[in-house]
């Protein structure tokens, strides 16, 4: 009987495209706890790119293949699922995001906007709308509304003088403060900036304050004063924001640091959310080294050591190199345009990131840095080689991210080092602040090669795609198919969308977008054996989209609705696919 079965298994099997729809090799199977079938399933997998249905049992995608297969599958208490022409795509896997941050940032109302008018009317009314409260906070200002020398807390002080207002800028790595914050937390003429030049609380030519705090430190300096920002507070933000990923699609994730509380506190809550089955996503954590005077190497070490769940695990080295130009404080190779001679100085000192990066590689470590100028990304790439000539010949994935700039004699030491290229899409169009603050600091012709997957992946290097959420340029968004969006377009969401930036050369194919977002980055966190796409034997994370991303028009892409979204073999989100149990 056994051998009549697969005899019948085996003959289901069919073949679209000469390639085999299915990995099975013809053993007798048991049902699946779900079978999806009557899909347009993009596999991302080079072997099988495509098929009809999947089957899932427990953790893992047991069936890649066509409808006929599938059947084998279905047994008792099997969930069956009719796509009826719908999408299935690997779940996404987000290669540098800021979950923890964001459960404190992303608070109160969004000020994304460029009608001036328009943002101090929201402020005034979310204001008003929370009398109780003792702190007025929101975010997502944006810096081109501000040109030099930016926002003052003249302003704010019209909307509420007696209550502080703190505004996040959508960057994440600046705030805009009334007079009452200043007050309340110190910040006076004679207060020492934090950590010159990155880091400051901007003034005016008296030396007093203006209101613009600039990066994390004086930023964390001056909200500390405010409120209690204690793991509860934290971790209550970014619980509210579990289902908001789900709904996007995204079942993997790097924690590219946490920021707010202590590292240890951070990873405690997504363990403690993990332990009460509420974790929708896995974590791949870090060190986040920003500080000159820390000792990386043995933190990370204690933190790898502890945190290594089954959802849960640090593994990396984050280097902070530099900020952004908007502020001044990236790195590049030629000077600012707008400030003479200068070139920026980097966080941590040059020959400290190589021994660092030289060291954790020795230990099989990789490194994974914010290097936004061509300059830091340099350095970056610079302690790559000092490290593979000072260390035997191992499986390196070091990565730089943002890379917002890249010179051009650098393009093919990404392939030559084999150092991953991590860029965020979404920002890459003409927007507003790069038509005009980055425009004044670099000149017209960097900014027209900014943020430019292509042209590594045209000099052979590997390329990931992610979103830096809650942290953005101009416009924020935790949402992989946006940034999708943008690599193939490489224009604004909206209109007027203004020429695609640096020319319709440089926008990515819809299946290079997918992949960077999915194989792509699973490959930069070691795990694309286990995700990234859908094959048998692999952890069941896929996705379910209402369009096929390759049939309908690129400007479509971002706001396609995922309508499920499966982590582990566990269904997360779920909107208008119906589920019918087999009897």
């Amino acid at each position: 009987m056994k051998i009549y079965f697969c005899l019948l298994l085996a003959l289901s099997i069919t073949v679209i495209g000469g390639t085999p729809f299915s990995d099975n090799t013809g053993m007798a199977v048991e049902p699946a706890d779900y079978v999806f079938t009557g899909g347009k399933v993009y596999t991302v997998n080079e072997k099988q790119a495509w098929a009809e249905a999947v089957a899932v049992d427990g953790k893992k995608i047991v069936y890649v293949g066509d409808n006929a297969g599938a059947k084998a599958f279905v047994g008792d208490g099997t969930k069956l699922i009719d796509l009826n022409g719908k999408m299935m795509l690997p779940g996404f896997v987000d290669n540098h995001i800021h979950p923890i941050a964001g459960g404190f940032v992303a608070r109160g109302v969004n000020l994304e906007s460029d009608n001036y008018d328009e943002i101090l009317q929201r402020i005034r009314d979310y204001a008003a709308s929370i009398p109780n409260e003792k702190v007025v906070i929101a975010h997502g200002w944006r810096m081109n509304m501000y040109p030099d020398p930016g926002p003052t807390k003249e302003v704010l002080d019209k909307i509420d003088s007696e209550r502080p207002i703190f505004l996040w800028c959508v960057d994440g790595h600046s705030a805009w403060v009334n007079s009452k914050t200043l007050e309340l937390a110190g910040i006076t003429k004679d207060t020492p900036d934090t950590r010159p030049p990155f880091s400051y609380f901007k003034r005016d030519e008296e030396g007093n304050p203006t209101g613009w705090i600039v990066e994390i430190p004086a930023q964390l300096a001056v909200l500390q004063k405010l409120i209690d920002l204690n793991a509860n507070y934290i971790a209550g933000g970014v619980k509210e924001w579990f289902p908001k990923f789900s709904k996007a699609g995204i079942t993997t994730v790097f924690d590219a640091g946490i920021q707010g509380m202590s590292i240890e506190e951070g990873y405690d809550a997504y363990q403690m959310f993990e332990k009460e089955g509420k974790l929708s996503f896995r974590v791949i954590g870090s060190y986040y080294w920003n500080d000159p005077k820390d000792e990386p190497l043995p933190k990370l070490n204690a933190l790898m050591a502890r945190y290594q769940s089954e959802l849960v695990n640090i593994q990396r080295l984050k280097i902070n190199i530099d900020g952004g130009d908007d502020k001044h404080n990236a790195v590049f190779v030629e000077p600012y345009s707008d400030k003479e001679g200068w070139r920026g100085e980097p966080i941590i000192p040059v020959d400290m990131i190589r021994k660092a990066v030289v060291e954790a590689d020795a230990a099989g470590i990789d490194c994974f840095a914010h290097s936004f100028g061509d300059g830091a990304v340099r350095i970056m790439l610079d302690a790559v080689e000092a490290a593979i000539k000072a260390n035997p010949d191992r499986d390196r994935r070091h990565v730089a991210s943002h890379d917002n700039l890249i010179h051009p004699t650098d393009l093919k030491r990404f392939k030559e080092l084999g150092v991953v290229a991590d860029f965020q899409t979404n920002w890459a169009a003409r927007d507003p602040l790069l038509m005009t603050l980055s425009t004044k600091r670099l000149g017209a012709e960097r900014v027209g090669r900014m943020i430019a997957p292509k042209s590594v992946m045209d000099a052979g290097g590997r390329v990931t795609i992610s979103s830096d959420w809650p942290v953005a340029g101009y416009t924020a968004t935790h949402m992989p198919l946006v940034t999708i969006q943008g690599a193939v377009t490489r224009q604004l969401q909206v209109e007027p969308r203004g020429e695609p930036l640096g020319g319709e050369e440089a926008r990515l194919s819809v299946a290079e977008a997918i992949k960077a977002t999915t194989l792509g980055s699973a490959y930069s966190l070691r795990m694309e054996k286990k995700i990234g796409s859908l094959e048998v034997g692999k952890m069941a994370d896929l996705i379910v989209l209402e369009k096929d991303l390759f049939k309908i028009s690129m400007y479509e892409i971002g706001t396609t609705s995922v309508l499920l979204t499966m982590m582990n073999g566990k269904v997360t989100h779920q909107d208008g696919l119906e589920v019918t149990v087999s009897k």
